[in-house]
């Protein structure tokens, strides 16, 4: 973490845009409650620089602005910092100089640096890379154990900031998906949102089911479409399964925009997008602290076993 003047951390107490947390570990500071605001422009930097094959990464830099009493950060800028990793393809490890150096930047421009990097999701064919988008929409260990350094240090204290996850659409490069974690404000994963929206996308299908069969005109319509599902199934059997398969590809995508609220995380189709980073419990925030913890632990009785 890089050290910064005192001016500015003063500045982002005084506007309650970060708040004091105690984990138990230790003191830091946290972001309170935001959205993030991202432009169309910012999306599409995202997806043109996008490598289905590489992971990438690199920081977006943010201005904090306070609008009708909510915390608003607005994505000015994206800073790509090399890879260097020597299995690119598998991990992300950014370049240490060039990542000082937009950081130093991002703050002497009042602008807050938060890291991001993105999942690949090359397979043998565009299908493939669709199951790969839904599949790399989360965060594995590594980007977790990660998290735990991602921020900005004030002396003896450090402002944890949340780190972001970008994944596009392979070689489509429809679908744009940016999920925040970490940062003692949000969980490390994206599971229980997703379930929550995998849900209400489940209850909206079921619905619309039930009243396909409300009346004798639309139960005869349904028992039409039946029969011609079965018919092109019958007579073309590889052509329906590819949209068979094709159609569950873009399910998840569908679900996750299912409700109007992104929280934690979003799909932009290209479109600007805002995503909310609402109040969740401190005895979760702490519980991820711990789960934490427990991996530096590990890692480090691995590093002594390694060299002793």
């Amino acid at each position: 973490m890089i050290s910064v003047k005192d001016k500015w951390l003063e500045k982002l107490l005084q506007d309650d845009i970060i708040e004091c947390f105690d984990t138990t570990f230790g003191e830091h500071y946290r972001l309170r409650p935001c959205v993030f605001d991202i432009s169309a422009n910012i999306i599409q930097v995202l997806k043109r620089e996008y490598h289905p094959g590489l992971e990438k990464g690199g920081y977006l830099l943010a201005t904090p602005e306070k609008r009708a009493n909510s915390n608003l950060f607005v994505v000015k800028e994206v800073r790509f910092i090399r890879n260097t990793s020597l299995t690119p393809w598998e991990q992300y490890r950014k370049e240490i100089s060039e990542s000082e150096a937009a950081i130093s930047y991002a703050l002497n421009n009042d602008l807050v640096p938060f890291f991001f990097h993105s999942h690949p999701t090359k397979s043998a064919n565009i299908i493939g890379e669709a199951f790969m988008y839904n599949r790399q929409m989360d965060t594995s260990s590594a980007d977790k154990f990660a998290s735990l350094f991602s921020g900005i240090s004030f002396g003896k204290l450090q402002l944890r900031l949340p780190d972001v996850l970008v994944v596009v659409n392979g070689r489509l490069k429809g679908d744009t998906f940016i999920g925040f974690y970490g940062g003692l404000v949000t969980p490390l994963d994206f599971t229980e949102r997703k379930q929550v929206l995998n849900d209400t996308f489940s209850d909206k299908v079921s619905d619309s089911f039930e009243s396909l069969l409300k009346t004798p005109e639309k139960r005869l319509l349904g028992t039409l479409l039946g029969c011609l599902f079965l018919f092109f199934l019958i007579k073309f059997p590889k052509s329906t399964f590819t949209v068979i398969l094709t159609g569950a590809a873009i399910v998840p995508s569908i679900a996750y925009s299912s409700l109007p609220e992104n929280e934690f995380f979003g799909i932009s189709h290209g479109s600007s997008l805002q995503v909310s980073l609402i109040k969740i419990s401190d005895e979760s925030i702490i519980s991820d602290e711990k789960f934490l913890k427990d991996l530096l632990a590990d890692w480090k009785k691995k590093l002594f076993n390694k060299a002793a």
